[in-house]
């Protein structure tokens, strides 16, 4: 019962951050990471800036968690680039290829 409970625990915390390139971290500082649990990514981050969120759809200052749904537009992030916008903040970075393809996800591309 106790094994159950501590795998429960640890699958419910299965979220992955990215760091920022250049960024100095811990263990595996400076190797490529996956951007989120679903799989490999071409998504990267620009510093201070990280990518976190169970699906990888979360672009911020700092590591973040977030409910692990999946929703199709998140397919759109795998090669986006989260770093500081004009404002300052961190955010996804938009291109006509992104916008493209989270119209086409929101089904107004067909």
């Amino acid at each position: 019962m106790r094994l159950l409970i501590v795998l429960t625990l640890t699958s419910a915390c299965a979220c992955v951050t990215v760091p920022a390139e250049g960024s100095r971290g811990g263990p595996g500082a400076g190797q490529e990471r996956p951007s989120a649990s679903v799989g490999a990514s071409s998504a990267r981050a620009v510093a201070p800036c990280v990518i976190s969120g169970c699906s990888g759809q979360l672009c911020a200052s700092q590591p973040l968690f977030s409910s692990c749904e999946w929703r199709t537009e998140y397919a759109c992030l795998a090669g986006a680039i989260c770093e500081p916008q004009d404002d300052g903040r961190c955010g996804w970075t938009e291109t006509d290829a992104l916008t493209e393809c989270l119209k086409t996800a929101a089904g107004g591309g067909r």
